[in-house]
């Protein structure tokens, strides 16, 4: 089975965090049938298979939207607060939908970009992570969203395609603003 691993960042992120995801990823991971693709935000990636990609434009014209709105950048209220943040967390929104209209069999395997791996991965223990009939599988906290800095989806699963439809659609809309929290682990919770 396919597996496509994907992350973002800006250049700053991945001089704090995100090479060392790279290279520990390269390190640990069936690199050889499991890629990895940077969605890199304003930078060139030059680490040997690490595959590059562009965000879709309806990021850029979702941010240019928001430019000089508050709280789409987390301070609505006068201070910051991740939980209104929609401009930060829209870049993985971005990524994760645009690799999912680009798959059409497998699993796609969403990484933060700050995310370390110490041992190896085996691709048989990743599979064993999604069952074989779910669309996606996450960090579930109860009584909170979920952690999102690891997900995984099903690409065949018959709601895969309506819960990235959904997904992104909130942003082109700007519908994710009535929502009380605009974090991608948020709005991802209200998708499902």
């Amino acid at each position: 089975m396919k597996i496509q691993a994907i992350t973002t960042c800006n250049f700053a992120g991945w001089c704090q965090t995100g090479e060392r995801m790279a290279d520990t990823f390269i390190q640990f991971w069936p690199f050889d049938t499991m890629p990895l693709t940077v969605y890199a935000e304003d930078f060139r990636v030059f680490l040997p298979g690490i595959e590059q990609a562009v965000l879709p434009q309806w990021l850029a014209d979702f941010k240019a939207r928001h430019r000089d709105n508050p709280d789409a950048h987390g301070m609505g209220t006068g201070s910051y607060s991740f939980k209104r943040d929609a401009v930060k967390f829209a870049h993985k929104v971005a990524a994760i939908t645009d690799a999912a209209a680009k798959m059409d069999d497998g699993i796609l395997i969403w990484l933060d970009a700050d995310i370390v791996t110490h041992a190896p991965v085996e691709k048989e223990w990743l599979e064993s992570l999604i069952p074989p009939d779910a669309c996606l599988a996450w960090l579930d906290r109860e009584g909170l969203y979920p952690e999102c800095g690891f997900l995984m989806f099903r690409v065949r699963h018959p709601l895969f395609r309506p819960l990235m439809l959904d997904f992104k659609r909130r942003y082109l809309t700007d519908s994710l603003f009535a929502l009380s929290e605009t974090h991608d682990s948020y709005v991802l919770e209200r998708a499902v």
